[in-house]
Formats: structure tokens, sequence, C-alpha cells
């Protein structure tokens, strides 16, 4: 058994360096056949409802027990809890620090974003485990609006003072556009209504590629998809 990532970080270069989209699919298919833990890096970095907490994984050093399966089972527990500790964090680094290219591929993972020209659309075809949405739901078993929403618009001083746009990541981002303590108060609106852990206010949203529409948001409040 491989216990680092090297391999599926040099595919990931790889396919990022081939800009024939027939080509990267082809690589692709080989690779999930011949490389170790691409499949599961494939499915942490795009699984739209698996977020970490975090967007930050550094190398130290690590304990000499990792190994790579105990860091894809540390993944899915920060994806499952609310919010991270410093001893959450650290854990992750060590567990990740198994090589410095095994922290790459954990940095990509975390900040959902693969970079190689890889969407969940393509991925999904041959790894049937990633669920993708061609439209986006505005409710589901977390319905909409809700507390947090509703915590959500007090901390921006009102609905008037609150904007929308879609990320390019296919979620739904909603902020005001006003600064309150030095923070930028951000939310996101996704497939399971209002992401509570999402709120953390705490410039969360700064870097964060959005659509160039820029909205207000108007009551009643309707998402995009039921606008459409």
């Amino acid at each position: 058994m491989i216990e680092n990532l090297d391999k599926v970080h040099d595919a990931l270069e790889d396919l990022s360096n081939t800009p024939a989209r027939n080509l990267k699919i082809e690589k692709f298919k080989e690779y999930l056949k011949t490389i170790p833990w691409l499949k599961q890096t494939i499915l942490y970095a795009l699984h739209p409802h698996w977020h970490y907490n975090t967007n930050r994984v550094t190398f130290v050093k690590p304990d000499s027990y990792s190994n790579i399966q105990q860091l894809f089972n540390w993944l899915y527990l920060l994806a499952e809890q609310k919010g991270t500790t410093d001893e959450d964090i650290m854990k992750l680094n060590k567990l990740a620090s198994v090589s410095e290219k095994t922290v790459q591929v954990v940095s990509k993972i975390i900040k959902k974003d693969l970079r190689c020209g890889l969407q969940a659309t393509s991925a999904s075809k041959l790894i049937p485990d990633l669920p993708t949405y061609e439209v986006m739901k505005a409710v589901s078993d977390n319905p909409f609006p809700s507390k947090e929403w509703e915590k959500f618009i007090a901390l921006c001083d009102g609905i008037d003072k609150v904007v929308w746009s879609l990320k390019v990541d296919g979620f739904f981002l909603v902020g005001s556009p006003l600064r309150s303590r030095g923070r930028l108060h951000i939310c996101e609106i996704g497939t399971d209504g209002v992401k509570s852990d999402s709120l953390g206010f705490k410039g969360r949203g700064t870097n964060v590629k959005c659509s160039k529409d820029i909205h207000a948001v108007s009551l009643p409040f309707y998402l995009p998809s039921e606008i459409a």
C-alpha cells in the first residue's frame, strides 16, 4: 500500500498541463485504474457537501503511525463537524505531512479546487459515488429560509443591505457589502439550504470567485433556480 499521495500529485499536474479535453479525460480514465488514492482525492475535493472548515495545511513533522487511510478518515470527520479547533488542524497537518507532495494534494482537496481542469460533471461519469446537481435545489432537508438565514440578515442590519451572486463552483453566495467591526458578512446557500457551518462571518468569501453579476436581495427571496 502506497502511503503518500505523490503519484496523485503528479497525475493532477499532468492533467493540468493537458489542454485538450478529450485527451484529459482519457488520461484520467487510465490514472483511475493505476494510481492508488486518486479516486478518493477526486471524490473528497469535488463532493458538493464536504467542506473541511479550514483552507490551509502545513508541512510539519509527521506522526510515525500516519497513513493515507487515516488522512482520508480525518478529512471525512472534519467534513461532518461544524467547525475545527487548532488541535484538529494540527492533526490534519501531521497526517498530510508524509511528503511535501501529499501536503499539496491535501491543500487542493480542502480548497475544493484540483486545478487540473477536471469538473465534477465529467468526473462523476467515472466515479458514480460523486454526486452532482444540474440545477441547484432551492429547498431540501434544511428548508429555506431558516434561523441561520434570519441571524445572517440581522448581522447585515437588514435585507436591504444584502446582495447575492453565483459562485463558480455552483454555490450561491449571499453577502453584505458593508463591513462590521472589520468582518465581512458572508453565507453560502447550496443544495442543502443555508449552510450553517459557512456562517463564520470572519472574512469568509474575501477570496471567493463569484460571477460578475451582483443582484440586490428583495423579499420574497428566491434562489436563481426558482427564478429561471
